[in-house]
């Protein structure tokens, strides 16, 4: 839902309401081996029967301003991620909620028709799935094993983008200048350990030093006429991390 209100002249009020229902039914079940050689023994141990329920909201507000040359925004968004969870084999349940934080800022100005600066802040969380925190052994495959950690955390991600460009017409000469990073607080990211037999335990941790950077530059121009060249050239660095043994 989304609704704009002016509040004075080049200033409005936009206001957003969100809401997301999930509603998942995971049923495992295993069969072992009987005397008469048939496959139809129920193994509780590896077998399972999850009722998984999401429900999910967020309230945002945005103030834009508009003029000739320069259109401005700035708001946040404020909701509850909840994370209901039924054990039926176990008849148990468990509930897990996050807060979801998202800020934004952007900015546009247009010196002149042909040339334009943006940048733009957006900050987001990722929560955890009910599949990563839930505490249980999944052993079908032996050699790999994924265990639950109850104990994550939400992740957020900053990000920043800043572009500069220009274009004459009558030149038919162009440049641009694009910068965009991003980090990551609390990242959600997969530990293994392995064993001397070769066996791997998988389980999701939240780790820290997550980023990445891009530049990008370009410059076009005419080398005879109606042949335009085009260079684009710019540094990427990426960090990402992960845990091992």
């Amino acid at each position: 839902l989304t609704y704009t209100e002016p509040l004075w002249k080049n200033t409005f009020l936009v206001l957003n309401y969100r809401l997301n229902l999930n509603r998942n039914n995971a049923e495992r079940n295993t069969l072992g081996k009987n005397s008469a050689g048939k496959y139809e023994t129920f193994v509780d141990t590896l077998s399972n029967h999850f009722i998984f329920n999401t429900t999910s909201q967020l309230g945002s507000a945005k103030i834009r301003y508009n003029v000739k040359k320069s259109n401005f925004a700035v708001g946040t968004g404020l909701g509850p991620s909840v994370y209901h969870m039924t054990d039926i084999l176990k008849n148990t349940q468990r509930e897990v909620s996050f807060n979801n934080f998202v800020p934004a800022v952007s900015l546009n100005y247009t010196p002149k028709q042909q040339r334009r600066i943006t940048f733009n802040y957006n900050g987001n969380t990722r929560n955890p799935t009910l599949q990563q925190i839930q505490p249980l052994i999944d052993n079908i495959d032996p050699l790999n094993i994924t265990v639950g950690n109850p104990n994550l955390k939400q992740s957020f991600t900053h990000s920043f983008n800043f572009r500069a460009s220009d274009y004459k017409v009558l030149k038919s000469k162009s440049m641009s200048l694009n910068i965009n990073y991003s980090t990551t607080e609390n990242a959600i990211t997969n530990a293994s350990t392995i064993d001397t037999l070769g066996s791997r335990i998988n389980q999701a941790i939240n780790v820290n030093g997550n980023y990445n950077l891009y530049v990008s530059g370009s410059y076009g121009f005419d080398l005879v006429p109606s042949l335009n060249v085009g260079i684009n050239a710019g540094p990427r660095k990426n960090r990402n991390v992960n845990v091992i043994n």
